[in-house]
């Protein structure tokens, strides 16, 4: 499965991927924290995801700074149009 659909035997090496990433414990670990924060959004009146905002993670980020969005970047950022994660 990869987030909610059937991955078929058709894709064999991928299945052996996502078995072996589903094996690693840093792996599970982000899968636990991810659930958690989606559930508590869930509930949230003032939610972390929103539509509203990006979401900026670390690939994210360094490809937009690298082509000259960096700029940009801090701009939304101050005003509240972005975000980064928390740190657990």
């Amino acid at each position: 499965m990869f987030l909610g659909f059937p991955v078929g035997d058709a894709h064999a090496l991928l299945q052996g991927w996502m078995r072996r990433m589903g094996e690693r414990s840093r792996i599970r670990r982000a899968t636990r924290e991810m659930a958690q924060a989606f559930r508590e959004f869930q509930s949230d009146p003032d939610p972390f995801f929103s539509r509203e905002r990006v979401h900026w993670r670390n690939d994210r980020l360094e490809c937009a700074v690298r082509v000259g969005l960096g700029g940009w970047v801090s701009e939304e950022l101050e005003a509240g149009r972005a975000f980064f994660s928390p740190v657990p």
